[in-house]
């Protein structure tokens, strides 16, 4: 589908994806093999050096590890790699926003600052990733326990573009920005008929002050923006076009993985993913996003006498989009079934 305003898009060019494929198989290694062996694909815990998820964008690639993104990797118009990682991840505690770039075996800033670190495969992404966990907090580390429980989700932290009727239409909350705040996660299902659904989810921790209002809480403007986005049919024919490449590169790319000398137990992908990659089914986005509830505190347990003190909010927010609660991120079982 043709790219413009409002339009979805994820997937890389054949180039690129045929040079991800030729450093894949370069015998003296890379830094995208080691990425792939950070790779846990949704539905499988992080464990050892798995502590990784990736998201397919329009022409690059985001590698996350519990919201936070560690590895941002794109290829330019000769299909050269690039890797950026946001400098707080490679050293510690240092101020600003600012990122790196790995090159010729060195992670230097992209420019102001001669600071550099030599890169040393996969213990230097391990230490990227300790650093990222000092910035997960309890919601994006909840996500994540569903993400590792659900095989289906195939996109983390996904903004929809701009779109021209955004700005008149009724309702619409005012921002500062250009773009709607991003969902959690999307994810398949099996639907009605037989077909499969692609699922917008917002997740929240019962006591963010973004579920509460006497009017309208702040979370339920933000579904609003989504839902009218994706109300509208050419924006949600792109989406499910979009998706549809999703799943496609994510099959390509757990080959990658799956080929890599002396790999082992990678996870397989989920079933609907790889029926719509193998492109049997064509899915159909929902045009209402949901929003995801658990408890804000570890112990199990506290959600009920929780929900008792805001049973009013709960309602207003199940009047205006499908609600579904859980007391542990970790059994949270995506679908309509839970609703």
């Amino acid at each position: 589908m043709a790219k413009g305003p409002g339009v979805l898009v994820r997937g890389l060019s054949e180039k690129k994806i045929e040079s991800l494929w030729a450093l894949t198989m370069r015998p003296e290694g890379h830094w995208w093999q080691d990425l792939l062996r950070s790779w846990a694909p949704s539905g499988a815990p992080l464990e050892g050096h798995r502590q990784l998820r990736l998201a397919v964008r329009d022409e690059y690639l985001n590698f996350y590890h519990c919201g936070q993104s560690v590895a941002r990797v794109s290829l330019d118009r000769m299909a050269r790699p690039r890797l950026e990682v946001h400098h707080k991840y490679v050293f510690d505690d240092v101020p600003g926003q600012a990122y790196m770039t790995l090159s010729d075996g060195t992670v230097r800033y992209r420019s102001g600052n001669n600071s550099e670190v030599p890169y040393q495969g996969l213990q230097t992404i391990a230490a990227w990733i300790r650093r990222a966990d000092k910035y997960s907090g309890y919601e994006k580390s909840g996500v994540e326990c569903v993400v590792a429980a659900n095989d289906d989700v195939i996109d983390l932290e996904m903004g929809i573009p701009w779109w021209p009727e955004q700005s008149t239409d009724a309702g619409t909350p005012e921002r500062t920005g250009k773009y709607a705040p991003r969902m959690d996660m999307i994810a398949l299902e099996d639907g009605p008929g037989g077909r499969i659904d692609i699922v917008f989810w917002e997740a929240k921790t019962l006591g963010d002050s973004r579920l509460r209002s006497r009017s309208n809480p702040e979370v339920i403007r933000q579904l609003q923006v989504y839902n009218k986005y994706l109300s509208r049919p050419a924006y949600r024919d792109a989406a499910s076009a979009a998706y549809v490449e999703t799943c496609k590169l994510l099959e390509t790319i757990h080959q990658m993985a799956a080929g890599l000398r002396r790999e082992t137990a990678l996870p397989r992908l989920g079933n609907i993913v790889s029926r719509i990659a193998a492109g049997a089914e064509i899915p159909v986005v929902d045009p209402m996003p949901r929003l995801l509830i658990f408890p804000s505190e570890l112990e199990a347990g506290k959600f009920e006498r929780q929900v008792s003190t805001w049973s009013s909010h709960l309602a207003r927010l199940r009047s205006a989009f499908p609600v579904y609660c859980v007391d542990d991120p970790k059994t949270a079982a995506l679908g309509r079934h839970t609703l």
